[in-house]
Order: C-alpha cells, then sequence, then structure tokens
C-alpha cells in the first residue's frame, strides 16, 4: 500500500491529472477458486474506507496506474494475478483507514487496515 502515490501515478502516465486529494496504490494480488474463467479486477469491487465515515471507490480515480487489473489476464482455477488499484482520497480520511475487496456477485467483503 502506498499512500503517498502522487509520483508514481505521475511516472505510471505523465498525461494523469493531479490528485483532487492524495492518490493511494493498493497492490491486489488474487488467486481464482472459482469453476470457468474470473476475471479478477471486474468481479472484485475494491473501495477505500476512510476515517471521514466515507468509502471511496476505485473507480473514482481515473489516473492510468503503473500495473492496471485491465491488462492482467482472465483466470481459471488457481490461476493467479498482481495488479493495482488506485484511490483520489482527502489526504485527512487515509491514515487510519481501511482497504476493501468484495466479490461483484457474491458480496463476501476481506478489509485490511491501513495504519495510522
Amino acid at each position: 500500500m502506498n499512500t503517498s502515490a502522487d509520483a508514481a501515478i505521475a511516472e505510471a502516465n505523465p498525461y494523469n491529472k493531479p490528485p483532487t486529494g492524495r492518490y493511494v496504490l493498493a497492490d491486489v494480488s488474487v488467486v481464482y477458486n472459482g469453476a470457468g474463467e474470473g476475471i479478477p479486477w471486474a468481479e472484485l469491487q475494491m473501495a477505500f474506507l476512510g476515517t471521514d465515515a466515507r468509502n471511496y471507490s476505485w473507480t473514482g480515480c481515473t489516473a492510468t496506474v503503473p500495473r492496471p487489473g485491465f491488462q492482467q489476464p482472465n483466470l481459471r482455477a488457481g490461476g493467479a494475478a498482481d495488479y493495482q488499484v488506485c484511490f483520489d482520497l482527502p489526504a485527512e480520511a487515509i491514515a487510519g483507514g481501511a482497504v476493501e475487496a468484495e466479490n461483484y456477485t457474491k458480496g463476501q467483503p476481506a478489509t485490511w487496515a491501513v495504519p495510522a
């Protein structure tokens, strides 16, 4: 987790716009355990749970990240992928917040705390 990712986002693509607040990059590692085929970046809904009592979706960040999820292949059982998602957050909402990943169809969230 990079909670001060403005420079990393600027380096990933010089055409990225400056953040409204501060860019945060979350590293995501997944293993697909379902039947058939899975598309991790589309099936996992990522959110940042801010300390300002608001939830911020990864879809609110329009910047190109160094390792985008949409460039990962679809996965079959046992397949793994690593990618990043970004959030554009108010700086005061970051420390002590949390990142949540939820399966789009099953609604089983997992949450990770961000150090204060």
